[in-house]
């Protein structure tokens, strides 16, 4: 059980540590993937800020409305005001200033023109002629290294095309650090890792309990498994679940209780065989003693010895029952086929029975069977109805082309529904008798490769009908 318990826990633990790799993985590229649009969206604007200003500057005029235009205006004035011709050294202020607000640096390259400021080497050394040559086509290019996220400090850059109303003039090169995009996956990296181990922990907590509540009934089944083997009584296993543990619960609870009854009618069983067998040894040894002792007159003899013969034969039937059921429970049960005049045999029986029954049988009726079986089996069932029914008593035969059916029936008041279904089983009496006979008739048609079927009838009595293959 510790083993189903281990290999349980190990799959539960598999998959959720598979399930977590999985969230963290996609949490981690999330983070990533927000970190590098954010940056995209923070460069994007400064480029759209950058061209406004460059427009105008070409037009010559500065906003007030621009934080960074404050510093250049001279006294107080409005929001609205406006200050006119605009120098390079006041554009290029504005652009610096816009860019330290954003964390990059900003540079134009005119295509017919010397750049404002020469490109440092490190941005050279990008190699974005590509993209230059895509701005001058009029395509933003965003670029960012594709290991930004290990920690290394490298750069980040944005070229868009410059357009200041008269098509496209240069090119606007921004560029910027990937340290604060690390920062900030770092820091989610961080959470992530902390929320990955919570969830973790209370995971195998509740692997855990899961897996002690599956595998609590198997346990429990276990332990009363063995004491079952062992000839201890057992209470029932709880049935917590309603699923295949559940199921298997029901099934164990319903073979223990069928082995308990199981054990009952065959301690019944054994009581009873022993009074059977007590009681015609009785009778023979009494007899056999006035015998020996002489004093059964001489007139009586005929009669004691008709006794002593139907008490052995009964002894000697017994006998033959008892060691039937030990080769079927040993399944060494040989049936020896003969054929057979059906209604030869029934008389047979019911002569031996010394009941009145009518019997109707086809002339000519004849079925490849062990007589000695068949006989027991048909004086069973005229012996279960004379005991337990009423007269009178009815062997039908019926005959088709590939089987014949014996029916025996009387006009009783019948079998309860509930000890219909297991009057043919093993040690099963109802309270009367040994619970062997009906088995045996089972059993018997069985080895016959034929059938046995009980029920009540609608017009009164109970019916048996036994079914050969001809």
């Amino acid at each position: 059980m510790r083993r189903l318990s281990s290999r349980l826990n190990a799959m539960f633990l598999s998959i959720t540590l598979g399930l977590v790799v999985l969230a963290t993985v996609i949490l981690v590229i999330t983070a990533q993937t927000g970190a590098m649009n954010r940056k995209y969206n923070t460069l994007h604007k400064l480029y759209s800020e950058v061209s406004r200003v460059m427009a105008n500057y070409r037009n010559g005029i500065l906003m007030s409305a621009d934080p960074w235009a404050v510093e250049q205006l001279e006294g107080e004035s409005d929001e609205d005001m406006v200050v006119t011709f605009m120098t390079l050294a006041t554009m290029k202020e504005a652009i610096n200033s816009i860019s330290r607000t954003a964390g990059a640096r900003t540079y134009v390259w005119r295509f017919h023109e010397v750049a404002l400021e020469d490109l440092p080497e490190q941005v050279e050394a990008l190699a974005i002629t590509e993209d230059v040559r895509r701005a001058k086509n009029g395509y933003s290019t965003f670029r960012a290294p594709s290991n930004w996220f290990t920690g290394s400090n490298q750069l980040v850059t944005f070229v868009g095309p410059l357009d200041l109303g008269k098509g496209i003039e240069g090119a606007i090169i921004i560029y910027t650090f990937s340290e604060d995009m690390f920062a900030e996956t770092q820091a989610a990296w961080t959470w992530i890792l902390i929320g990955g181990t919570f969830v973790m922990v209370i995971l195998v907590v509740c692997i855990q309990v899961i897996s002690r509540r599956i595998t609590m009934p198997l346990r429990q089944m276990s332990t009363a498994a063995t004491r079952l083997a062992e000839g201890d009584d057992v209470p029932d296993i709880p049935i917590t679940t309603e699923d295949e543990v559940g199921d298997l619960s029901r099934a164990f609870n319903y073979m223990r209780s069928r082995l308990a009854a199981n054990e009952r009618m065959r301690r019944d069983f054994f009581a009873g065989v022993s009074h059977d067998l007590r009681t015609p040894l009785t009778s023979i040894y009494g007899f056999v003693k006035g015998l020996k002792e002489g004093w059964i007159p001489q007139e009586q003899m005929p009669e004691t010895l008709d006794i002593l013969t139907h008490e052995t034969r009964r002894l000697q039937d017994m006998t033959d029952t008892l060691l039937d059921l030990a080769r079927l429970e040993g399944g060494v049960l040989e049936i020896k086929r003969e054929h057979i005049r059906v209604k030869a045999l029934l008389d047979e029986a019911i002569h031996a029975s010394n009941v009145d029954a009518a019997l109707t049988c086809p002339e000519g009726c004849v079925v490849a069977a062990d007589r000695r079986l068949l006989h027991r089996a048909v004086s069973n069932l005229i012996e279960n109805a004379k005991r337990y029914g009423a007269p009178p008593y009815e062997l039908t035969v019926k005959e088709t082309e590939d089987q014949i059916s014996i029916h025996v029936r009387d006009h009783g008041k019948g079998v309860p529904e509930d000890m219909q279904s297991r009057i043919f089983e093993q040690y099963y009496s109802g309270g009367k008798g040994s619970g062997l006979g009906l088995f045996l008739v089972l059993e018997t048609m069985r080895l016959h490769g034929g059938t046995a079927e009980a029920a009540n009838l609608s017009d009164g009595g109970f019916e048996i009908v036994l079914r050969l293959p001809t």
